[in-house]
């Protein structure tokens, strides 16, 4: 694969996205690669720094729609057909874009992503397991895999595919703006169009969690946005009384969880 963009999502991240290019030109790039920050609205001159020490296009983001924004405008606007869109706190190991280029090779209507770590090097999530009645929570099985995994969601933080996969499943939902859940539904509609969904296990790459999101809005209402975006997408992807059921457990057990919380 000659044609691929990478396209870094950056909103105020002067505190990690000169790392985050770091690690990218680490890797060994394929011959006509992009490699593209798209700014969101950032306040702090984070993109306009990054611009002079790095071999990089501007991609000036509107953020009406928060992290989602970003994403739809990440496959819209990148420079070439094959993409792989990256979160400003993700830092790839040297091998990790060879390894997602070689897997997007061979299965070109995926959609991918890298094994996430913590830090201190244990695994953060080799993608998301789906629980009843509407809870996502990090799938830690695929991290000792070092070939392919299966898994139930993909997470957006860092993903590759191609333009034509997005367009064939559309954009992402911004009834979940600023973001949380978006990958599920994503990943729920990219399944029902025949698309695979891949952990590629010998790509690697390091994740801050959430820098992204909380530069942009906070912690403060997460709960509350999480709460609404589960109740959203519980309408969106389930009928009848499966639906009902689902919604009444989700209101109980999330106002459990702020009851306790609040202790």
């Amino acid at each position: 694969m000659d044609d691929l963009s990478i396209v870094v999502l950056n909103h105020n991240g002067k505190e990690v996205l000169n790392k985050c290019l770091d690690c990218i030109f680490r890797n060994v790039l394929p011959n006509n690669c992009q490699v593209a920050v798209l700014d969101n609205r950032s306040t702090d001159k984070s993109a306009k720094k990054a611009e002079k020490l790095y071999d990089v296009d501007i991609i000036e983001g509107t953020n009406e729609h928060g992290f989602i924004t970003g994403l739809n405008t990440a496959f819209e606007k990148a420079l070439h057909p094959n993409v792989f869109f990256i979160s400003n706190d993700v830092f790839l190991e040297p091998s990790a874009v060879h390894n997602m280029v070689i897997a997007l090779e061979t299965f070109p209507d995926s959609i991918l992503q890298p094994v996430f770590y913590w830090p201190d090097g244990s695994v953060q999530n080799a993608g998301m397991k789906w629980y009843w009645p509407g809870y996502g929570y990090a799938d830690k099985q695929g991290g000792s895999i070092h070939t392919f995994y299966v898994p139930t969601i993909v997470t957006t933080t860092a993903i590759m595919m191609t333009r034509k996969t997005f367009y064939d499943i559309g954009p992402f939902d911004t009834a979940f703006a600023p973001a949380h859940y978006e990958d599920v539904d994503y990943s729920f509609r990219a399944k029902k169009k025949g698309h695979r969904l891949l952990v590629v296990g010998w790509a690697r790459a390091m994740h801050l969690a959430s820098h992204t999101i909380s530069k942009q809005d906070g912690d403060h209402g997460t709960s509350d946005r999480c709460h609404r975006n589960r109740l959203y997408l519980i309408d969106k992807h389930y009928k009848g009384i499966d639906k009902t059921l689902r919604k009444a457990a989700v209101h109980v057990l999330d106002r459990a969880g702020r009851l306790i919380g609040m202790r």
